[in-house]
């Protein structure tokens, strides 16, 4: 009797150390989520998951943050444990949900037909979100278009020698020199670093570290672009030692004798304060030098806009002009890249017409002002997210992620 009492007790201790560890993992898990670090959300959810998998509460919450950290596969999975346990009761947008994962993941027709279904269903209580939906449904309709019209071009997998299991971004070729930046994660941290490769045709030299001895501690650098004269190099920088969410912005180095000098912050033309900034973009054009940035403050049409800015011969910038209606929209336009050559800008977005998440776009400049942009096809453009196009100096190739 004596050994069943404390097994008991046993038993409590470990439900109410159980139950703990749960409620943590959910509180650190929103919190992240309240600040926007949607893959600490998704580790945290990941692993409150493992400890209670039949809460609905949480395979919600894990959905979403898996959403939000575009991890659309595990997403999917997860919505439709959610929407076929509820039917759309406590968590009538699973449905929409899922629809724009089936969407982000490649399956459209099934995508059109809950779109369809939610649209139908929301029509008096949620004429916002079922007007969306709507909407979606087209864009669908859309990208099975495209994919039965292909461009006339190859996409090539860039090999082992760059792409790794971590993640590379912000690809920029210059003189035959590959600058990007990779991600590795250990837990839940994040490390991001400059590589560059020698390009030689289609084979990469091996990885050279660029920021190695830039780098600081708290300090992530990425979006390397380079002066015609690669003499300065511009980048963004955000500091992970801060309370605030807008924490990156734009900086230059200068090289001299090879190495390259102190982080210059630009002004507060460019950095607006309390605002984020990045995706830095040089361009000579009609003999100015005109930087074209994406940027969340306050004049533009809502989220991430792209923006552009002249310097001056004294080397000071004028205010940044918003890119424009045409251009930018009530959701985020990032990652811009301005064609010269062919004057035409090149950016991504997630609200016009494209395949799924960011699809890359261009728009003309003509009698000063943008042109409403263009869907830039597939397979340039995927069910997935496709951002960071770029030329190299030559024009014999694009670059994009």
């Amino acid at each position: 009797m004596r050994k069943f009492f404390q097994l008991c007790f046993l038993l409590l201790i470990s439900a109410q150390v159980y139950g703990q560890k749960l409620k943590t993992l959910i509180a650190e898990g929103n919190k992240a989520m309240e600040d926007k670090e949607y893959y600490l959300a998704e580790n945290y959810f990941k692993k409150a998951i493992a400890t209670d998998s039949n809460s609905i509460a949480l395979q919600y919450l894990y959905a979403e943050a898996c959403r939000l950290d575009l991890n659309y596969t595990v997403a999917e999975r997860w919505y439709n444990k959610v929407y076929k346990k509820d039917n759309g009761k406590l968590y009538p947008d699973a449905l929409l949900y899922l629809a724009m994962c089936k969407k982000s993941n490649g399956r459209y027709k099934d995508a059109i037909k809950m779109f369809d279904k939610y649209a139908k269903r929301n029509t008096k209580k949620h004429p916002e979100k079922s007007a969306v939906a709507a909407l979606e449904s087209k864009n669908c309709s859309y990208a099975l278009m495209l994919m039965k019209n292909p461009l006339p071009l190859m996409v090539n997998h860039i090999d082992s020698m760059v792409n790794s299991k971590g993640g590379e971004y912000a690809p920029f070729e210059k003189d035959s020199v590959l600058y990007f930046t990779g991600i590795k994660t250990s837990g839940n941290k994040i490390d991001s670093r400059i590589y560059y490769s020698k390009v030689s045709g289609y084979r990469f030299s091996k990885l050279v570290e660029l920021d190695s001895l830039l780098r600081k501690e708290g300090v992530t650098m990425s979006n390397v672009v380079l002066t015609p004269d690669g003499k300065q190099m511009y980048c963004t920088r955000c500091e992970s030692n801060t309370d605030t969410k807008n924490n990156c912005s734009i900086y230059s180095y200068r090289l001299l004798e090879g190495k390259y000098t102190a982080a210059t912050q630009l002004p507060a033309e460019i950095n607006q304060a309390g605002t984020l900034n990045t995706h830095p973009s040089l361009h000579i054009i009609n003999g100015n030098t005109v930087l074209y940035f994406s940027s969340n403050r306050k004049g533009g049409e809502g989220g991430m806009d792209i923006w552009y800015s002249k310097q001056n011969k004294d080397g000071s910038w004028q205010t940044p002009v918003n890119a424009g209606k045409q251009v930018n929209s009530p959701e985020d336009e990032i990652t811009p890249f301005f064609c010269n050559p062919c004057q035409t800008l090149y950016f991504s977005s997630t609200f016009h017409q494209g395949m799924g998440g960011f699809d890359i776009f261009k728009s003309r400049w003509q009698n000063g002002q943008f042109s409403s942009p263009e869907n830039a096809g597939y397979p340039i453009n995927s069910p997935q997210n496709d951002m960071y196009f770029k030329y190299n100096d030559k024009r014999s190739k694009a670059y994009f992620i």
